[in-house]
């Protein structure tokens, strides 16, 4: 009802992370699946993307992340850029060995 929309997307990819001092690690993956909806114009549905992130460690279980990436339609017109912020949580573990 009322003509809402949204957008989905299912994803297998790979990704690399790289230590670059003790509190600093680079991370890059690369993704391709099926997206669509939300009037998004994905063609067939098949959709690729390639993001890149750093991680800040603050304390043994608490990090910054910052990140870019972009998503594009394979065979359509849609390609979106994002950009990403946030806090990572390890509750009951440590997020670095």
């Amino acid at each position: 009802a009322g003509g809402a929309g949204s957008y989905s997307e299912g994803l297998f990819g790979v990704r690399g992370e790289w230590p670059l001092l003790s509190y600093l690690q680079l991370a890059v993956e690369g993704d391709i699946g099926a997206g669509g909806g939300g009037g998004l114009p994905t063609g067939t549905g098949l959709i690729a993307g390639l993001a890149g992130e750093v991680r800040w460690q603050l304390l043994p279980t608490l990090a910054l992340r910052l990140g870019y990436g972009r998503v594009e339609a394979l065979d359509a017109e849609m390609s979106v850029d994002a950009l990403t912020i946030g806090v990572v949580s390890g509750f009951a573990r440590p997020l670095v060995r």
